[in-house]
């Protein structure tokens, strides 16, 4: 291993230490959830006990044949965990939730990195529902009119109208 390996792998466990440092202070502090349980959410699993307990899930199909994206249409893809940023070159590319474009797929090799994919299911609207001692609490997010927001809300348009 380099040099350089070695350090980064020092630097990544001493970040790691003190990641779960502050999560432990914070989780002293009176607060809602729990800051240490989200860093270890899992969608793929929260996907499974939602159809168990009934409720309506997208097809969902994790991948890594290009042939499998192929067959999967009227979709889009997301991160396994989270959506997360790469920085490079002074700029920032964001992984987030897209759709499918069925062009773009003839450039990949036949093996890719297993990629989340989900039947688009077309909203009037985005809920987010809170159970909060023991309340439900709902809010709609009505993102659908702006395209950059329309798969996903969180896919910002930072223009200013």
């Amino acid at each position: 291993m380099s040099n350089k390996r070695q350090a980064l792998r020092i630097l990544e466990e001493e970040w790691q230490v003190l990641k779960k440092f502050i999560l432990f202070l914070l989780e002293e502090r009176p607060h809602l959830g729990s800051l240490a349980k989200e860093e270890n959410h899992n969608k793929l699993i929260d996907l499974v006990k939602a159809a168990s307990a009934g409720l309506c899930i997208p097809q969902t199909l994790v991948t890594s044949k290009k042939e499998s994206l192929q067959g999967f249409s009227n979709s889009i893809t997301k991160a396994i965990k989270d959506i997360f940023l790469i920085h490079k070159r002074n700029r920032i590319w964001a992984v987030e939730t897209k759709q499918v474009e069925p062009n773009n797929l003839q450039f990949l090799s036949n093996r890719v990195f297993p990629t989340l994919l989900q039947t688009e299911i077309m909203k009037s609207y985005e809920l987010r529902v809170f159970f909060i001692a023991g309340e439900f609490y709902s809010m709609a997010i009505f993102s659908q009119s702006n395209t950059q927001t329309k798969v996903d809300f969180r896919n910002y348009d930072r223009k200013c109208h």
